[in-house]
């Protein structure tokens, strides 16, 4: 599985109560669960954008 990268504008985040959702159906569309997956966050302040860096879950083996 490859990572993805997404900009969010900045407008679109500005409610505090909505920013869960949205990134629920961002992880959502691209087909990953927001529980499993990790995600690196950035804010681009020139383009008034955040980046989510979304990388494939990570898979933990253990042995005796």
């Amino acid at each position: 599985m490859r990572k993805h990268e997404v900009r969010i504008d900045f407008d679109a985040i500005q409610d505090p109560e909505a920013i869960t959702d949205q990134n629920k159906r961002l992880f959502q569309r691209h087909g990953l669960d927001m529980q499993r997956h990790e995600c690196d966050l950035e804010d681009d302040p020139d383009r008034k954008q955040r980046v989510l860096k979304l990388k494939p879950a990570t898979k933990y083996f253990y042995t005796k």
